[in-house]
């Protein structure tokens, strides 16, 4: 039996100059025998891991999934060092070496002998009692838990180390390490011995100041007698920061070790500070705006660039506040060490908006034009003074707007015309040559006809012709051959000159691939399966790389995995093979955070996560919440893939208590919960849960299952449907949303009790004399069966109807006062919400309300005839998590010892 041996390492970098070196010695020799076997067909192939003794069955079916051949093919040296290649894509091998055995009969068998690269498991420190060891640890960039071990790494660890000792003046310093490897797991624990010696001290500051008023301050940063360069750049920043404030802005400092000889013990520190110029700046004929130029001067600039670039700045802010008019002049005057920089401003007249028109526009109605700018509709530009920005802003609307409609050369200049105090302002336009589309022709495409390829495109014929669309239709032409596994589509548009465009779409289709196998690497069985049913393409199937990178996207967004990689393997027979290398997460999440709730007022927030526990794609969560009046724990098993399914699934324990202006409870449950995505805006959510509650406080009548301090148990199936079609579900001016939940509790012990509970929302938005929104909304519930006070509907506060307090909406005890809830629940909120004009900012807003509704104790007492009425106005800030708002609120039906009167402050929208 003759047995030859092809080699391939991809470790350290020494080992790859020996295969440079030992190649040459055997290529002839490997050329001859090659030749030699071309007639030997392949009779087995196995796989032998050198790091352990333990055979890995499945993993060697993965990895001859990547070769070029298979049992009963002829050899082929060419296919040999092909499938090393593949194999080598897995990125985890550190070496493989492969085995040819002759056998009788004109056969061969092939064996792969794999060496695993070494994962770090661990990084050990030895002890010392002069650094830290998380300090130590932190240094080390070069390398982290979890990566391969490389010598080159390895290298620049010690270097890392080294360079941190340094820092700290360690300069006498030992640095050695071992490797301790585990071979059935092929990983490896790095082991540092550092002996950091003795530390360089500080024997004398020497400072070289041109001015010593400053060398007290200055001294108080250099007091420490060890050696630390590391905090050098802090110390000349905040020297730095210290002659700023003296108006020094572009000052120089120095930090200069001078050692007493080549065994560093000792250090004497040159401090040399040059402070430069002093900058005095004055303002003549404006108030002193310093704050609007000082971040030009807090880093060393170029002197006359500062100078310019602080004269626009103030120019641009004269302009705003409607001087058009307004001139500026600068001049540097040097006086000693200081510098005088003075401003001299001429303002001129102050200026109001007038009339807004446009010339020169011959294919773009005035009409049209004016519906894309907003200057002429700022209430504020009018009243107080016309501001410039909002004027440039609509010369870049109308640019736009010429382009789209193939004016890509349209010239757009603001000219204003004063009249008295106010400022006409036209825009004048040279529109330039129009562009159209004359033809639009296809060549080189056999898959789609002339007609499936116009239906595609955007850009039509004797349409305008904008590039940046044509570029578009492209890109989804592309799109289009890509689902249909042309994977190597070229398109090259060709486009004649002139103003009327003849396009010529070049396409050179390539061959068809189709859908090869997919080779799973790095991952548990349990992960293994849920990317083999996510994975969107089947065997044999049109190869699409669009959708694989679509998956790929998704599964890197799902949170389940640190690092995914895949590369594609193209076969001769027309298939691509997927190889997927994925790395499980397995990071550890800890927070606090402090919040507002409306109804509950402060509380904080800890919360941990674990992901991936148990190799699987689940994550478990923990959450303690407390506050004033409220606390909650929650222990929450989540994952992404119910079943390998695309639905959230979460199985939750929890146990929290809460204080309502009626009751008060204790409550501890289970439940499971399992939502899916139906649409992009829309999706669904079950779950059923049991839970114990405990009323602590009651302050109305003890009725059914409401007794005080007397527990009872809730079993409960919840079914929900959300669609979410606004465009901003914060801070929404379009689209509506619905959301709709049915509740049925059942018996199922014996102090447990049934019910059935309905509640459905709308909302709509809509937009409102331009710049408003009118927003409307209806909420509606009923109710029946053995209901407690923690179940039944409430209404009343910043949230629902603003004209009384929170959860007042509702029948009262005629004991105590204190609402009840009810069975049956209708409210309708109308508002209408516009920008504050008169306020140079788009953030500020306010409305306009009118709440109607009311709930009643019983689904039969429903009478649309006794609803209660409340207007009033908010007014808001925007944040990207909804507005913070005040309410004035007045309620129209006269409440009995109360004010009519009500104000609340709310976060976000009130429905």
């Amino acid at each position: 039996m003759n047995i030859f041996y092809i080699s391939q390492n991809r470790g350290t970098t020494a080992s790859k100059y020996f295969i440079l070196i030992t190649a040459f010695l055997f290529v002839f020799a490997a050329a001859s025998f090659a030749t030699e076997l071309q007639q030997f067909r392949i009779h087995d192939i196995r796989f032998t891991f050198i790091d352990t003794d333990t055979p890995d069955k499945k993993k060697a079916r993965k990895y001859e999934l990547l070769l070029n051949f298979k049992r009963g093919d002829f050899f082929n040296y060419k296919n040999i060092r092909q499938s090393m290649e593949n194999l080598y894509k897995i990125g985890s091998l550190e070496n493989i070496e492969v085995k040819i055995e002759r056998l009788p009969e004109n056969k061969v068998n092939i064996i792969f002998d794999i060496s695993n690269k070494r994962t770090i498991a661990s990084i050990l420190l030895s002890k010392n009692k002069l650094i830290k060891k998380s300090s130590l640890v932190n240094s080390i960039y070069s390398m982290r838990v979890g990566s391969y071990f490389k010598q080159s790494d390895i290298n620049n660890a010690l270097r890392d180390i080294k360079n941190f000792l340094e820092s700290r003046g360690y300069f006498f310093h030992k640095v050695d390490y071992t490797v301790s490897k585990n071979k059935e797991k092929a990983t490896g624990t790095l082991i540092l011995f550092i002996t950091p010696g003795k530390q360089t001290r500080v024997n004398k500051v020497v400072f070289i100041l041109p001015d010593r008023k400053f060398l007290r301050e200055i001294e108080g940063y250099f007091t420490e007698k060890e050696y630390r360069p590391h905090r050098f750049p802090e110390k000349k920043e905040s020297i730095k920061n210290l002659l700023k404030k003296q108006k020094h802005y572009f000052p120089e400092v120095v930090i200069k070790p001078l050692f007493f000889d080549e065994i560093k013990v000792l250090v004497d520190l040159e401090v040399t500070v040059k402070p430069g110029f002093k900058y005095i700046f004055h303002f003549e004929g404006i108030n002193n705006r310093f704050d609007l130029i000082s971040s030009i001067w807090e880093k060393k600039r170029f002197e006359k660039w500062a100078e310019n670039e602080s004269n626009a700045r103030i120019l641009y802010f004269l302009k705003n506040k409607g001087y058009l008019d307004a001139e500026i002049e600068s001049n540097i005057e040097i006086k000693g060490t200081e510098k005088h920089l003075t401003f001299s401003v001429k303002k001129h007249e102050k200026y109001w908006l007038g009339k807004i028109g446009f010339s020169g526009n011959k294919s773009i109605p005035d009409k049209e034009l004016r519906k894309a700018i907003t200057s002429d509709d700022k209430v504020f530009d009018i009243l107080f003074w016309l501001r410039a920005s909002s004027l440039y802003v609509d010369l870049g609307v109308i640019e736009q707007v010429y382009h789209f409609h193939g004016f890509p050369q349209a010239e757009i200049t603001m000219q204003w015309n004063r009249k008295g105090r106010k400022a006409d302002i036209e825009f004048k336009i040279e529109e330039g040559e129009k562009l159209t589309v004359e033809s639009i022709l296809f060549d080189g495409s056999k898959f789609f006809d002339r007609q499936q390829l116009l239906s595609f495109f955007k850009t039509k014929g004797n349409g305008s012709f904008v590039r940046q669309v044509l570029n578009g239709d492209i890109e989804t032409l592309k799109g289009q051959y890509h689902a249909h596994g042309f994977d190597d589509v070229t398109i090259t548009p060709k486009i004649s000159p002139g103003t009327e465009k003849s396009i010529l779409i070049r396409i050179n289709e390539g061959k068809p691939y189709k859908m090869g196998n997919l080779i799973i690497i790095g991952v548990f069985s349990s992960q293994e399966r849920l990317l083999k049913k996510l994975f969107p393409l089947d065997k044999d199937s049109d190869f699409n790389r669009d959708e694989i990178e679509r998956f790929k996207q998704e599964i890197e967004n799902s949170a389940i995995f640190n690092e995914v990689k895949l590369s594609y393997i193209n076969r001769e027979s027309g298939k691509v093979d997927i190889l997927i290398r994925v790395t499980p997460d397995s990071s550890k999440y800890y927070g606090f955070g402090i919040g507002w709730e409306d109804r509950k007022g402060l509380r904080g927030t800890l919360e941990y996560q674990g992901k991936n526990i148990l190799n699987s794609t689940s994550s478990l969560s923990a959450m303690i919440q407390f506050g004033f009046k409220e606390k909650r724990g929650l222990l929450s098993y989540d994952t992404p893939y119910f079943f390998k399914n695309k639905i959230n699934s979460s199985f939750k324990v929890w146990a929290d208590s809460e204080v309502y202006p009626s009751y008060s409870f204790k409550r501890f449950g289970a439940g499971e919960s399992l939502i899916r995505k139906m649409t992009p805006n829309s999706y669904i959510l079950a779950s059923l849960s049991w839970y114990r509650t405990e009323l602590t406080e009651l302050y109305t009548s003890e009725y059914g299952v409401d007794r005080l301090n007397v527990p009872f148990d809730t079993a409960a199936f919840n079914f929900s449907y959300v669609l979410e079609n606004r465009d901003d579900p914060f801070n929404p001016t379009t689209g509506h949303y619905f959301s709709s939940d049915i509740k049925v509790g059942f018996p199922l012990f014996e102090k447990s009790y049934s019910f059935i509970k309905f509640l459905w929302s709308y909302q709509k938005n809509f937009k409102f004399l331009k710049y408003g929104t009118l927003s409307l909304s209806v909420r509606n519930g009923f109710a029946s069966g053995d209901m407690s006070i923690t179940e039944r509907f409430f209404a009343g506060g910043v949230h629902t109807f603003r004209g009384t307090k929170n959860d007042y909406l509702s029948p009262l005890d005629i004991i105590t006062g204190k609402p009840k809830g009810g069975n049956a629940l209708i409210l309708f909120n109308c508002e209408a919400t516009f920008p504050f004009l008169v306020i140079p900012s788009n953030d500020f807003y306010y409305s306009v309300f009118f709440d109607v509704g009311n709930v009643f104790e019983k689904v039969n007492d429903f009478d649309m005839s006794r609803l209660e009425r409340a207007i009033g106005f908010s007014l808001k800030i925007k944040t990207q998590m909804g507005p913070i708002r005040v309410d004035f609120g007045w309620n129209l039906h006269k409440i009995e010892n109360e004010s009519n009167f009500r104000w609340n402050i709310g976060i976000g929208n009130v429905f």
